[in-house]
């Protein structure tokens, strides 16, 4: 049975552009043909060399973004040209191009061709959602014959959101950040000469898009708690941010301006590396959220994760080994589980070890992508 993808990804950055690109070359290893359409003004993965499946720039992220007054024919008709020529027998999206407006082009285009419809949500709902979001992402999934999440805990959770259980729900892990890794390893002093980082300190590190969510306020007012008894550490801040103001205000409050380095803006992605290799702990400390792709790069990194027990982080983050799962919105407890780390460097690079064998082994894309072709091949059948 040939199987011919059509995958939409219309961010063209960032995380879920990362594992878009990653499950293409691997559904391509496996001779699934796969096509990508992907953001029309930026495609930050563009110019890899080994990129081995063909691209489309035709989707454009301003407008689905702003769905209001969009003009969707615009939008869809450009989806629809491509799935036209390609004839895919599989259109897998992994992000919404509109949530408004999809059921409706779904539908279009099941007219026009014949093909099964498969959506990964990253997220079950948008972290700053608005009261009608959970009926309109709704009304997307009774519209999608298969639906991929990334944790046992949010099929579990799916009926209970949006009080219906779709045709299918199965639950694939993130793969992991490997391909992130240069082939020629910075170490971990010239990673943080790079970046103007201390070479004494342990660094900690809190990288990504700082959304409320994420809690980063805990993690800045567990800082002193850690200071009390330890001043060998510098907490590194890497990530775009709307309004960084407050927490710079916070840090100013708490008398830890000498222990934050802060990165804020978009970190191109021939940078990230330099962050994870430079540093010696990741921290998440987010009040709520589905999955993060931030584990995963810590992995690749060899890198111990502090997280908070919330979504299906739990199922990724193995407790005493890869890392320390503590209540979200608890400063104390994230400060006790940085002075262990701190104080036990040896467990902290033991842990690393397991992290980065958890990112070889469990988290590997043949496992993804083998997981994902059984899905489609049980969709064509039927």
């Amino acid at each position: 049975m040939t199987i011919n993808v059509l995958m939409l990804e219309a961010t063209g950055t960032g995380g879920i552009c990362h594992y878009t690109y990653n499950l293409c070359r691997e559904l391509i290893e496996k001779q699934i043909a796969v096509h990508l359409a992907t953001n029309r003004r930026n495609y930050e993965l563009e110019n890899r060399k080994n990129i081995s499946f063909p691209f489309y720039k035709v989707l454009d992220r301003e407008r689905y973004l702003n769905p209001e007054g969009l003009p969707c024919d615009e939008l869809y008709l450009e989806v629809i040209q491509l799935a036209k020529k390609i004839r895919p027998s599989i259109v897998h999206f992994q992000w919404p191009l509109c949530p408004k407006f999809d059921p409706y082009f779904l539908n279009h285009l099941r007219r026009e061709i014949s093909c099964k419809y498969v959506y990964t949500a990253h997220n079950l709902l948008p972290h700053n959602q608005t009261e009608k979001d959970c009926e309109i992402f709704g009304t997307l999934y009774q519209n999608i014959d298969a639906i991929i999440v990334h944790g046992n805990n949010l099929v579990t959770n799916f009926q209970k959101i949006f009080n219906f259980f779709p045709k299918r729900l199965i639950s694939i892990p993130l793969g992991n950040y490997n391909f992130l890794v240069p082939k020629t390893f910075t170490d971990l002093k010239e990673a943080r000469k790079l970046l103007g980082l201390p070479t004494d300190k342990i660094i900690l590190l809190f990288f990504g898009y700082i959304s409320d969510y994420k809690g980063l306020e805990y993690l800045l007012q567990s800082l002193p708690l850690v200071k009390q008894k330890s001043s060998d550490f510098c907490l590194v801040i890497a990530g775009a941010c709307p309004d960084f103001s407050k927490y710079a205000l916070l840090i100013e409050e708490l008398g830890i301006k000498c222990q934050i380095k802060t990165f804020i803006g978009y970190q191109p992605f021939e940078k990230v590396p330099l962050f994870f290799q430079g540093a010696d702990i990741v921290v998440l400390p987010y009040k709520e959220t589905y999955q993060s792709a931030v584990v995963q790069v810590a992995y690749a990194f060899g890198k111990p994760v502090i997280a908070t027990n919330v979504g299906a982080l739990p199922e990724v983050i193995v407790e005493g080994k890869s890392g320390f799962l503590v209540p979200p919105c608890n400063s104390q407890a994230l400060a006790d589980k940085i002075l262990y780390l701190i104080k036990d460097y040896k467990t902290c690079r033991d842990m690393g070890a397991y992290s980065k064998n958890l990112a070889h082994t469990h988290f590997s894309w043949k496992k993804v992508s083998e997981k994902t072709i059984q899905l489609y091949q049980e969709l064509l059948k039927n």
